[in-house]
């Protein structure tokens, strides 16, 4: 049966949500018109290529190219592999791009590096779950937080690092930490 046969209701067609929607519980199956509607909402694009056409189309995947969460989604639920336009596209994500790294590529990207880079809670965990070493880069930027700093000191770098200690220097706790590791600091 062409499901194509059937008339759409316009107010379906105009909206990404009612179009997944119609695709998944009125037709049961992949409809070229409901695909072009889900083409606005990643959110949608996504679920409509898990979901409905169990599998990649190059639309959706542009189509979820805006939204990092539905990238990740993308890249490890349809795809089940990188991509390098979703790669390129998650970079704007640190918390995504340390996650496309660990679970998607399941290793080093400098691109993925140097987006975080700009949170240090993610530049640590880089350090310590994808990289598994040090990189002047991370440690610049973990320098940033304290907890980080200490975290950073204490198991990746399991030396006293100048920068590191100016970092926790600025909270007691992680101060007294850090004194208490590596007390000739």
């Amino acid at each position: 049966m062409n499901s194509e046969a059937f008339e759409i209701p316009k107010e379906v067609l105009s909206d990404s949500e009612k179009a997944y929607t119609y695709a998944r519980e009125v037709l049961k199956t992949h409809d070229e018109r409901l695909l072009k509607a889900v083409l606005p909402n990643p959110v949608y694009a996504l679920k409509y290529a898990g979901n409905i056409l169990k599998g990649h189309d190059e639309r959706l995947l542009l189509a979820v190219c805006s939204d990092p969460r539905s990238i990740y989604n993308y890249a490890l639920d349809v795809l089940m592999d990188n991509d390098d336009r979703l790669l390129e596209a998650i970079c704007i994500d640190p918390e995504y791009s340390f996650d496309y790294a660990k679970d998607i590529l399941k290793g080093h990207d400098e691109r993925l590096l140097v987006a975080v880079c700009r949170e240090p809670y993610f530049a640590y965990r880089y350090a310590a779950e994808v990289l598994i070493g040090h990189d002047e880069r991370l440690l610049e930027a973990v320098c940033t937080d304290a907890e980080c700093a200490y975290d950073y000191a204490k198991n990746i770098l399991k030396k006293h690092d100048d920068r590191l200690f100016q970092a926790v220097s600025e909270d007691d706790y992680f101060l007294e930490r850090y004194l208490n590791l590596f007390p000739n600091s």
